[in-house]
């Protein structure tokens, strides 16, 4: 066939470029376009589902795919209070590393369920997403004419205008809500199931609040207010629709509480039943809805923790959209790079008036800044200044009761040493006693002596066994003395042991509180105090080194460990094989069956011991690179065929043979092993020198980077506080009160310069500064000058929504 006119057929495309193809989808409807439209690509996707719908839901998300994954496989924490608090502090930490990646893939594992559950999950994020983008945009347009048009009334319904906000959003746009929404749920599932206050507030400040910034805790308090009205527009909704009272507070409270207050994934499955039964719903929620309107309130939201001065009041109706945008157009908008920056609005979107503080009050733990340092130094002096007396006053015990133990346990020798000789002159004096008695008062004994002509002999035994059992009993009298004082003397011993002990231990709780207060101030970079970074980036290089010589340390002596087992399993098997060398010289010389038997036992003992001793040696290959293989051993375990019926001399010589050269490849085996077995305990004794050294400098460093911050903590502490900023401004606040001092001088002298550049300037200038947004060489205005006029810089163009 001519190769020009060969058809190309997804058929002929390779399984993985058909793979590639749907994880380049933007979303899922194209994605099951692609499956419906050829049965090849549907194969495709099942041979790889969980790859493909994760990349597709990166597509989608973008950086939130990192909280969608966990959201999939977060559901709540139940259970008793032990279990809750370990599930959720494993939560903690799986965010936390997930959170760490910065880059594609945003999650590289997923198992064909988690994926599921992850689409699911994507599916809820984009019905919220549409929603907030829905009356967000409503609402700015509503603004944008509200001088030509009049604002909406109960009783003069006005519809929402035909727009799309999924198709006005960037990518970029729709990864912040999506990631504010995912937050929202997840803080809800940590915060342990409840909503309002967390049931420890401390410990949810410091471990979870501190994942984020200042400006993604505001994303999720503006996202955690736009919910909170959600849910009670539709509560008022209902209610009214239900012809209860909407002035008789309790009802409807109790109302609010009990249908709707569920997870996100129940309260949009009520949504969408609701504009099933009522396709005017979202209309009615513009007309009348807190949601639409923003009427932000201290009450609006779910969690305490984030209620505040972080929603903005809308402009009233009187305000003059052209005069607002002309405030705003004064700004300089940035550029924004991804999700996981900042947004323009957080730092410059009002041109320095103090938009920089919003949700600083949500995240005190989490600013680096030096005013933000000098402020938790002040806030925590008190709190250095106690630990720093604990640790001067119990300094002495580690030490102390280091030289205490050793005291102890020699005392506890000499005690167990004299409990053993008491014992012994116990029995000794028991049995001098009895030969004692066996002269004092045997009648029969002195009689025979007597009658014998021998009574100097017997008066002569018994004073030398009355001597001897009185001298037992005096050592033995001295010996229970000593006793006594040594075991009183462990008693007090351990008494100021245990004392000691508590005193240690609160040196030790001081200087881990210490340590935690340090790092939570000064841990990560401080440009601000040089030095202080010097000795915290040194000690993680000698923290580093130490945990590499600690992992060579174990893994050596575990080779040596290994390898000293299969050493004695190999010496066992020599042992072995020369008892079966024996049997088989019996054998020789007519030992017959029974020698024949114990010949093969043995044999087989020896080979089983030489399986066993390469297994660990084996295993000490897997802990440790440097241990070499061992040469091989075959050992002949005969056949008993020719036992039987071709047993003769010739036959048993020539296995006598086959033994003897099994005995030789063992104990060249052996040798190996043993070789081995020095070499890897050279290599720990090594290893084992090394981590001393390295255990030394990281102490040694550890007390400098401890001098250094005590040092930056008490110069610091010694400063005045900052004077209080008081309560970040509101929106509406700052748009009224125009461009910063700064902005104003920076507008004048660019006003100069355009208008000393000529008339051309000075025609640009005079358009109005609201048109400048529709073009695709838009410009802005910059300042008014001394006679009124708008001189305008140019800049590339930049839509409103951004």
């Amino acid at each position: 066939m001519n190769l020009h006119s060969r058809p190309h057929t997804l058929e002929s495309v390779n399984a993985d470029v058909l793979i590639a193809i749907l994880a380049a989808c933007d979303s899922f409807s194209d994605l099951a376009s692609c499956i419906r439209a050829s049965p090849t690509l549907l194969h495709a996707f099942l041979s790889a589902k969980a790859t493909v719908l994760l990349h597709v839901v990166s597509n989608i998300l973008g950086p939130a795919t990192r909280d969608a994954a966990l959201l999939a496989r977060t559901s709540g924490f139940n259970g008793e209070d032990h279990e809750r608090e370990r599930e959720v502090d494993a939560a903690v930490q799986d965010y936390k590393a997930r959170l760490r990646v910065t880059g594609v893939p945003w999650v590289t594992t997923l198992d064909a369920d988690a994926a599921v559950a992850l689409v699911r999950v994507t599916r809820l994020t984009q019905f919220y997403v549409n929603l907030f983008s829905y009356f967000r945009f409503h609402y700015f347009a509503q603004r944008r004419d509200a001088t030509q048009v009049e604002p909406p009334t109960t009783t003069t319904p006005r519809p929402p205008l035909n727009l799309r906000p999924q198709q006005c959003l960037s990518r970029t746009e729709r990864g912040r809500i999506a990631q504010a929404v995912l937050r929202c749920q997840l803080l809800k599932h940590i915060h342990e199931g409840k909503y309002w206050d967390p049931r420890d507030h401390p410990r949810f400040t410091r471990d979870v609040l501190s994942l984020f910034h200042p400006w993604e805790l505001e994303q999720v308090s503006d996202m955690d207010e736009f919910l909170g009205h959600l849910v009670g527009s539709l509560a008022d909704y209902e209610v009214k629709k239900r012809a209860y009272s909407s002035e008789h507070t309790p009802e409807r409270w109790n109302y609010w509480w009990t249908h709707c207050i569920p997870s996100l994934e129940e309260f949009a499955m009520k949504i969408k039943r609701t504009l099933d039964l009522d396709s005017s719903l979202l209309a009615r929620l513009c007309q009348e809805g807190h949601v639409f309107i923003s009427r932000m309130s201290s009450r609006s939201g779910f969690f305490n923790i984030f209620k505040g001065s972080h929603g903005f009041r809308g402009p009233s109706f009187s305000f003059s959209s052209q005069q607002l945008f002309g405030d705003i157009a004064a700004t300089d908008f940035g550029q924004e790079t991804s999700t996981s920056s900042k947004p323009w609005a957080w730092d410059d979107a009002l041109r320095g008036h103090e938009t920089f503080r919003w949700g600083r009050d949500l995240a005190h733990h989490h600013t680096c800044g030096m005013a933000d340092i000098s402020a938790k130094i002040q806030d925590a002096a008190a709190q250095n200044s106690d630990l720093l007396r604990t640790l001067a006053e119990t300094d002495h015990a580690p030490p102390d009761l280091e030289q205490h133990n050793r005291f102890l346990e020699e005392l506890q020798a000499q005690l167990r040493a004299s409990d053993a000789r008491v014992k012994s002159l116990g029995a000794k004096r028991a049995l001098e006693l009895k030969e004692h008695k066996k002269y004092r008062d045997s009648s029969v004994r002195r009689f025979m002596y007597k009658a014998a002509g021998r009574r100097d002999r017997f008066a002569e035994k018994a004073d030398k066994g009355e001597r001897d059992y009185f001298e037992v009993l005096q050592r033995a009298h001295d010996e229970d003395k000593i006793n006594a004082g040594l075991r009183a003397q462990a008693e007090q011993a351990q008494q100021a042991a245990r004392e000691l002990e508590a005193v240690a231990a609160r040196n030790r709780d001081a200087q881990a509180r210490l340590d935690a207060l340090y790092h939570a101030i000064f841990a990560g970079p401080t440009p601000q105090f040089p030095d202080e970074d010097a000795a915290e980036q040194r000690c993680d290089v000698l923290l580093a080194a130490y945990r590499g010589a600690r992992e060579a340390c174990e893994a050596e002596a575990a080779a040596a460990r290994l390898l000293a087992n299969g050493d004695a399993l190999m010496r066992q098997g020599l042992q072995q094989i020369a008892t079966a060398l024996s049997y088989s010289r019996v054998d020789m010389f007519g030992g017959g069956g029974f020698a024949d038997m114990m010949e093969r036992n043995a044999l087989a003992d020896a080979d089983r011991s030489v399986m066993m001793a390469r297994l660990q040696v084996s295993r000490a290959q897997k802990a440790s690179p440097h241990v070499k293989e061992l040469p091989g051993v075959n050992i002949n375990h005969g056949h008993i065929f020719a036992d039987v019926f071709f047993d003769n001399i010739f036959t048993d010589m020539a296995f006598h043979e086959e033994i003897k050269r099994g005995q030789a490849e063992m104990l060249r085996c052996a040798n190996a092993l043993r070789l081995e077995l020095g070499a890897a305990q050279t290599r720990r004794d090594r290893f084992q020198g090394e981590l001393a050294r390295h255990e030394a400098d990281l102490k040694e460093c550890r007390i400098v980077l401890q001098e250094e911050r005590r040092r930056v903590f008490d110069a610091v502490a010694a400063l005045p506080p900052p004077p209080d900023e008081g309560p970040p401004i509101s929106y509406e606040e700052a748009v009224r009160q125009g461009p910063s001092t700064t902005t104003t001088a920076a507008a004048a002298a660019a006003a100069s310069t355009a208008t000393a550049a000529g008339p051309s300037t000075t025609a640009a200038a005079e358009e109005p500064a609201a048109d400048g947004a529709q073009g695709n060489q838009g410009s802005r205005a910059v300042a008014k000058d001394d006679q009124g006029k708008k001189p305008l810089a140019e800049e590339p163009a930049r839509e409103w929504w951004e």
